[in-house]
């Protein structure tokens, strides 16, 4: 390369000048449309760059953005988002990005992995593209050469398991968390577990492939030795674009040693620690002890320690290890017991948090990772911290909540061998250990809430304090650990040395600036070329600092200020020179807090969120063993705190016994005006609508009014009575009393004398709430002989009563809510107690009126034999309702306005759970950062993703089938719904949304493909995706595949539930016409398969809806043949073309020509060209299992009409025409189906339909007249049956549409350019739906009118109180036989319902003939 000529810094800044004067005038901003344009009009294939280029207007946008964001507290809407993300499958897009990028002013923001700290990859305070690497991860080991080529977008994880596939003892030098990009990651070093015998990861980089400024591909070769060297280490974005990184992969033995402890203050941590210094960067190179430092508290108590957790990895055996260890650091007392010997993949695992029986396939599911939420800082020590400095270290951690972090990596060894100039890092001879200091926002909203920043000011005094201990002149800093305090001026040299030679050092730093300005500057660019994230900082690119070639930036102010690096004009730059100057100094703080962040070590406030009597929150100082700061500092716990008021509300007033009311503090509530109504079927019980729950979210003012009419029973509840109660906690934390008052009118229809009678009684009622699911149903029947009544009350005979029935209730494990009576002061009064068992959703409730003149005994099982005659028969009476319903446990929840604890459900995990750690990375609140992108991740219909969509109370994520049982039983234990996740492509959002509390089970980490080729079967667990399948069986076999869709991320979990099909239905049925077996979960935690589960239940899981019945573990799939290469074809037809002609006899050939050959089609409504002339579009998309040469006389001979012709037909192998139906090009690398987030996510809405008899000419053209109605927003997917679909009967598994079927039709509205489905545009877009529907009624099966369960419609109805309510939609689904097949198996193997959600197959509750009516006189 020659050097960049000398340009005129003078007209430089002039242009500089006039271009950020006029942007900022006229406010000018690139427009993402005219990049796009850009882009299409450099591109050979418009549909291939709609598939990877994404704006704000298009819904999967924001899911592309978020998914790699590794720091979520990026994750808030004030982060500046990019104009356009591009994410490239191939080159030559990203060529045209830079080029279109230059032309038209953004800067280019290029990420990886994400987990640039500072955010830099993916935001920007100006207008940029954000180039996502995501789809170029592309891994190629050569175990003989020991060598990887690995693309730019691949990550740590992924690149370790592509090396574990091959080979044991080879492995690459980088760092433990799994989901770090590779492209990113070289270019600032990195390092791991084994740079202590190894070096860098960027040490042990060979080669690259790398675009520079002008769009040029170079190598190692073609760039030269000083852009090689730079890029490793010196940040890479700031002089190109990485393509891919070929690196030397190290020797390993097949097992290495693995142990980790953990030492306290009570331990002697700090003599320990202290002895660690000398130790750990000394001992042999092939030990690397990584430590840990934590302040925490000591059990449950208010006292603090420090805990150090020490993880060891030896290269070899115990056997060699220990004694080592015993010689050099017998301190540390590793024994024998704690080692475990392991492969160095399963020691990644470990050092990640998993267990190392964790499948190793998790390192390559970057959202089972959980993703960060902190602010860090490094620095590097150089001389051992002696103790003193060690226990004001200490002291530090114990002022702060928890949140804090250090972890400690140590140097030498081979790190040292290197001169500090090899490459630009320069941390290496002389150093320690490398320091990493964190402070986390968990619970935090935001990192700016007055918590975060009190956290924040913690770090900054963390940092002064180490001072002293650290490495000096400059204080070293780790460029891929950025941080953006150190400032991010870069106007002169003096200013951008400020963080550039922290983290290169002078020599380095001057080298880079001097490669940076050769490579950058050249006589055909415009200086407003920006390459993502610089040298380290948000504008402080040395791509912004361009200096004369090859000289040192002068450090004079107002030198070498940034200009357009052109003598061209304004517009010839593209005017898209920065509108402001880049030098500016750093600010530290965050507004009004600023002066938090600059205080003095402890002169910080305290958190205002911490309050004084919270259990485990600090004040803002602490001492050492003593009183003062200035106490001895001797040694073990440290006294967090004096007593406090624990914040307990006072002791709770004794429960109501019988009548009497408690004592309280009074407060008078107006009940609001309720009204709704129940509709009750005489014969199948009572289902709650959900208009109930909130009319009873206040029960205290409810006045009942029961109708009996004929077959219907109606319930209204109305009143606007005031009502006085008192809440009280009883001395049991599952109970709650809360007494009230209120008068009720009664009306209820006497059956017998055919009349009604009204009953109006002010009664005084406590309510006893208790919470039986959680303690057990034992627990809610225990006798009450505590408290108040302990000290000799007299127990009334209603409380006897009560006792009684309590009892009865836990033997039949029931939920009854129940009203008793007693006499009390002569006052009319009853008791209310409600018990439940969260799995069983028959509620029974008892309803006594009661007056003061008799005392009622009553047994569940019919009237008491107590009551006189005259009671029973009376006109004037005491009526008893029993009335059987189906309610959830949300209803209650709803009513008496309490709900599980996911705290209490995650210590259920625990507490069964051999591995804390495991559960704590595996599982996710609200309350963790990873929460919400974790449930995101794979909402595959964007529609969902709105803040109104009721999220799950936990996510589990797990990577064993034994914390699939435990979530399974903790749910059921805690009264939580669970749903089951695969692939999050359910078109209601029922796997992963529900409007009752419950727990989400993603089935993302369990995901492992083993494939038998010699058998022709495959065993797929339930998390993995179609694309992943396919890509396994292509990785050993081009003539197998498995007849399934072509959406490479539907999870094969629920798929093969429902049936399943794709381009092989013809030939070779659905999906599950090919499972032959299953590991299967049932509701009591057994764990099944075809043989233990009987012929039923297998019939039943595929295609009925396998979540209804249980949790689906694992497919076994029978895999077909497939030739070597297959024929596919695409062609469009118009209306001009004679399309609609052609479409009517396509349905007349496809379903009965050759079931070789499946001919799907697309129907769309859009205008032509540029006119406001619409017309129709039929998308004909073939694929034929055999050549072209065979293909073409029979379409020739079977349908000519269709112009099929040599010129459009492509051979490829069946996993590239998976690509081709999902619209990318064949030559697209098939690993890209194994990348969920590289697949455009849905935001729609679609309804499906089967065609029985062809639509004629007329019907046709009804149709393409409402198309046309439409405004682009819909269309039809049509497939053909016929073939191998016929030959099966309706029964030979719950799917019925075969014989008779000729096509299956799914149509589909978007919401795209819309903020959500409820906006006046995507309404109408709905409703257009809806008269798309009453259109296709004559021309669409019958009596049913069949519809699809796996695309489920909640349009159908989800009553399921009765088989009338359910025949709705279940016959759609199923047919009328399959239906009632399936609800008989599902009352056999689950009973009482747990596994339910809307449309899931029904237990149907007592019928009504089980309501009782009883009387009694007054």
């Amino acid at each position: 390369m020659s050097e960049a000529p000398q340009h005129n810094i003078d007209n430089d800044k002039q242009v500089w000048k006039i271009s950020a004067a006029l942007s900022s005038i006229l406010n000018a901003t690139p427009g993402s449309e005219d990049f796009i344009s850009c882009i299409k009009s450099n591109s050979n294939n418009v549909s291939f760059v709609s598939q990877f280029t994404f704006t704000p207007a298009n819904a999967s946008f924001s899911p592309i953005w978020q998914v790699a964001v590794q720091n979520t507290r990026f994750l808030k809407p004030s982060t500046p988002r990019p104009s356009v993300i591009v994410t490239p499958v191939e080159d030559t897009l990203i060529q045209t990005t830079l080029f279109c990028a230059k032309k038209l002013g953004y800067e280019l923001r290029i990420r990886s992995g994400g987990h640039d700290y500072e955010g830099l990859s993916y935001t920007a305070d100006v207008p940029f593209v954000m180039l996502d690497f995501t789809n170029m991860r592309d891994i190629d080991v050569d175990v003989p050469n020991r060598f990887a080529w690995v693309q730019a977008g691949a990550v740590l994880g992924e690149l370790y398991y592509a090396i574990s596939q091959k080979t044991d003892t080879l492995y690459f030098p980088a760092g433990v968390c799994p989901t770090v990009g590779v492209g990113g990651y070289m270019g600032g070093a990195g390092y791991g577990n084994l740079l202590r015998k190894y070096g860098t990861a960027a040490d042990n980089v060979v080669d690259v492939r790398f675009i520079d400024v002008n769009g040029n591909i170079l190598n190692r070769k073609s760039m030269g030795e000083d852009l090689f060297w730079a890029i490793r280490g010196g940040g890479v974005s700031s002089f190109g674009i990485v393509l891919a990184w070929k690196l030397r992969l190290v020797p390993v033995p097949e097992k290495v040693t693995v142990f980790m402890l953990n030492k306290t203050l009570e331990d002697g941590v700090t003599e320990i620690f202290n002895k660690y210094q000398y130790v750990a960067p000394t001992i042999d190179r092939n030990l690397h002890i990584r430590t840990q430092v934590f302040g925490e508290y000591i059990g449950n108590t208010t006292k603090k320690t420090i805990r150090i957790l020490f993880e060891g990895i030896y290269q070899g055996t115990s056997d060699k290890l220990l004694p080592i260890l015993n010689e050099e650091f017998p301190e540390l007392g590793v024994t024998r017991e704690i080692c475990e010997e392991m492969s160095m993949i399963q020691s990644t695992l470990v050092f990640w948090g998993f267990p190392s029986s964790a499948p190793t396939e998790v390192l390559t599911n970057r959202s089972a990772i959980g993703k960060l939420n902190n602010k860090s800082k490094s620095d590097y020590i150089r001389s051992p911290i002696p103790i003193s400095g060690l226990w004001k270290i200490w002291r530090k951690f114990i002022e702060l909540d928890e949140s804090g972090q250090l972890i400690i990596n140590p140097f030498g060894g081979r790190i040292a061998d290197f001169s500090e100039t090899a490459i630009p890092y320069p941390h290496r001879a002389g150093v320690l250990f490398q320091v990493l200091k964190t402070v986390n926002f968990n619970g935090q909203t935001s990192d700016t809430t007055p918590t975060s920043l009190w956290r924040l000011a913690w770090l900054q005094s963390l940092e002064e304090l180490l001072t002293p201990y650290v490495s000096k002149n400059p204080r070293e800093a780790y460029s891929n650990y950025n941080d953006l305090d150190f400032g991010v001026g870069n106007a002169t040299y003096k200013e951008a040395s400020v963080w550039g030679e922290r983290y290169w050092k002078r020599d380095n730093f001057k080298k880079l600036i001097r490669v940076k300005a050769k490579w950058t500057v050249t006589p055909r660019r415009d200086n407003n070329i920006i390459l993502s994230n610089p040298v380290s900082h948000k504008r402080a690119s040395l791509l912004w600092t361009r200096f004369e070639p090859d000289t040192i930036p002068p450090e004079t102010p107002g030198k070498g200020k940034l200009e357009c690096a052109s003598d061209q004009s304004f517009s010839d730059c593209g005017g898209g020179c920065p509108r402001k100057r880049h030098g500016q100094p750093a600010v530290i703080g965050v507004g009004g807090q600023r002066r938090w962040l600059s205080a003095k070590v402890g002169q910080f406030p305290p958190s205002p969120e911490l309050k004084p009597h919270t259990p485990r929150t600090s004040k803002p100082a602490h001492t050492m063993g003593s009183e003062t700061e200035t106490g001895t500092g001797a040694d073990r716990v440290i006294p967090a705190r004096q007593k406090e008021n624990t914040g307990r509300q006072p002791a709770a007033a004794p429960r109501c016994q019988g009548c009497r009311r408690l004592p309280p503090q009074k407060s008078t509530r107006s009940a609001p005006e309720m009204a709704a109504t129940t509709s009750i079927n005489r014969e199948k019980g009572i289902n709650l609508p959900e208009g109930l729950s909130p009319v009873l979210q206040n029960p205290f003012a409810v006045p009942l009014l029961f109708r009996w009419s004929q077959r219907r029973l109606a319930v209204s509840l109305s009143s606007s009575a005031p009502v006085e109660f008192v809440q009280t906690a009883d001395d049991r934390d599952d109970r709650i009393s809360l007494p009230f008052k209120v008068p009720i009118n009664s009306m209820v229809y006497l059956a017998q004398q055919e009349q009604f009678m009204i009953v109006r009684i002010e009664i005084s009622l406590q309510l006893t709430f208790t919470a039986a699911g959680r303690r057990g149903l034992n627990d809610a029947g225990k006798k009450r002989n505590g408290g108040s009544r302990a000290q000799g009350r007299r127990r009334n005979g209603a409380a006897e009563e009560q006792e009684r029935l309590e009892e009865d209730a836990r033997k039949k494990q029931k939920t009854r809510a129940m009203f008793f009576w007693s006499r009390g002061q002569g006052r009319r009064s009853c008791v209310l107690s409600f018990f439940w068992n969260p799995s069983d959703t028959k509620r029974t409730v008892l309803c006594f009126l009661i007056t003061r003149s008799h005392k009622l005994k009553h047994s569940p099982n019919g009237p008491s034999p107590n009551m006189k005659k005259s009671q029973l028969n009376s006109p004037v009476f005491l009526s008893v309702l029993i009335l059987s319903f189906s309610v959830s446990w949300a209803a209650l929840s709803s009513i008496l306005d309490v709900t599980p604890g996911s705290e209490d459900y995650v210590g259920c995990l625990q507490s069964n759970s051999n591995n804390f750690t495991t559960i704590s990375q595996l599982t996710f609140t609200s309350n963790n950062a990873s929460f919400l992108p974790t449930w995101q991740v794979h909402v595959q219909n964007t529609r969902f993703l709105k803040p109104s969509t009721p999220k799950p109370s936990v996510i589990v994520t797990p990577v064993d089938e034994t914390l699939v049982q435990n979530a399974l039983h903790c749910a059921k234990k805690h009264g939580y719904e669970l749903r089951i996740r695969s692939g999050g492509h359910d078109y209601e959002g029922l796997s992963y949304t529900a409007d009752v509390p419950f727990v989400m089970l993603d089935f993302t980490n369990m995901r492992s493909i083993d494939v038998d080729v010699a058998n022709r079967t495959a065993w797929v667990q339930a998390g993995a995706a179609l694309g992943a399948l396919y890509y396994a069986i292509s990785q050993k076999t081009d003539t197998l595949y498995f007849p399934a869709g072509v959406c490479p991320t539907v999870g094969v979990g629920g798929y093969m539930g429902g049936g399943g099909y794709g381009n092989l239905l013809r030939k070779y049925g659905t999906a599950a016409d090919n499972v032959v077996d299953v590991r299967f979960m049932d509701v009591n935690g057994n764990i099944l398969d075809r043989k233990s589960m009987d012929e039923d239940l297998f019939w039943a899981i595929r295609g009925g809806g396998a979540s209804s019945f249980g949790i689906v573990l694992a497919w076994k799939l029978r895999l077909v043949p497939v030739p070597k290469k297959v024929t596919v074809f695409i062609l469009n037809k118009t209306l001009e073309e004679g399309a609609t002609e052609i479409f009517h006899k396509y349905q007349y050939v496809a379903p009965t020509i050759d079931r070789n050959l499946h001919i799907r089609t697309q129907v769309f409504g859009e205008y032509i060209g540029n006119s406001t002339k619409k017309t129709i579009r039929i998308m004909f998309e073939g694929i034929y299992q055999g050549t072209t040469d065979t293909l073409l006389p029979l379409l020739d001979e079977k349908f000519p009409e269709l112009g099929v012709t040599r010129e459009i037909c492509e051979e490829i192998r069946m996993v590239q025409s998976t690509l081709v139906f999902w619209g990318l090009p064949s030559s697209t690398s098939t690993e890209i189906l194994t990348n969920r987030s590289a697949i455009a996510k849905l935001n729609n809405k679609s309804k499906s339909d089967y065609v029985r008899t062809p639509i004629p000419i007329s019907g046709l053209r009804k149709i393409w007249r409402k198309l046309m109605e439409n405004d682009q927003s819909a269309f039809l997917m049509i497939n053909p049956f016929g073939g191998r679909m016929s030959d099966y009967s309706e029964t030979a598994i719950p799917y019925p549409h075969r014989a008779g079927v000729l096509l299956q039709m799914l149509k589909t509205v978007n919401f795209n350019g819309q903020a959500s489905d409820t906006t006046p545009t995507s309404l109408r877009r709905i409703t257009w739906l809806q008269s798309l529907d009453k259109v296709l009624t004559p021309y669409v099966s019958k009596n049913p009118r069949e519809a699809y369960s796996n695309y489920n419609d909640l349009d159908f109805g989800v009553g399921s109180a009765n088989y009338e309510e359910a025949s709705l939609w279940g016959e759609r689904y199923w047919k009328r036989d399959n239906f009632k097949k399936l609800i008989r198996i599902k009352a056999k193997v689950d009973p009482l319902n747990f596994f339910r959600r809307p449309q899931s197959i029904p237990v149907f509750s007592t019928p009504l003939s089980d309501i009782y009516f009883y009387r009694a006189t007054i």
